[in-house]
C-alpha cells in the first residue's frame, strides 16, 4: 500500500502446462465412459471437420444429438454431416432417423434436390412437399 492508500500487486513469471493432452485421449475417456459436455464438443468439433466421417465419429454425432446440447446452428450442421454419411453407407433406417429430423427450413438451396429425393425414396411424401 502507498501512502495514498492505493494496492498494488506485482507479478510473477509462470508457465502454464496443460495436464492432458485431449486430442490424443479424447476418444479414449468417452470410449471408457466420459461423456461431460466439454469432451463431447471437442469430439463433436474434431468429427464435424473431418473430411471422412468413420463409424464412430457417426456414432457419436448421432449420440450427442439426442442428448440436445447442440446450438440451432451446430445442430444443423451434425444433421448434414449424418445425412451425407448414411447416403454414402446406405444405412437407410438410421438416414430415415435424420430425415425426419431435419428442417426444411434449413436445407441449402442446393441440397434441396437429394434431399427431397431421398424423402420420396422413403416414403415421407409430407416433407418433400414441404421442399
Amino acid at each position: 500500500m502507498d501512502e495514498h492508500g492505493r494496492y498494488y500487486a506485482g507479478t510473477v513469471d509462470y508457465r502454464i502446462e496443460p495436464m492432458i493432452q485431449l486430442d490424443e485421449y479424447a476418444w479414449r475417456y468417452y470410449e471408457e465412459g466420459a461423456d461431460g459436455y466439454p469432451l463431447l464438443l471437442h469430439l463433436v468439433g474434431k468429427a464435424e471437420k473431418a473430411p471422412r466421417m468413420n463409424e464412430q465419429q457417426a456414432k457419436l454425432l448421432y449420440y450427442v444429438m439426442d442428448k440436445k446440447i447442440l446450438r440451432e446452428h451446430m445442430h444443423h450442421k451434425v444433421l448434414f454431416r449424418l445425412y451425407d454419411y448414411y447416403c454414402d453407407t446406405k444405412n437407410d433406417s438410421l438416414l430415415l432417423e435424420v430425415l425426419k429430423r431435419m428442417d426444411v427450413s434449413q436445407i441449402r438451396k442446393e441440397r434441396l434436390g437429394s434431399v427431397a429425393t431421398q424423402c420420396i425414396y422413403h416414403e415421407l411424401y409430407e416433407k418433400a412437399a414441404e421442399i
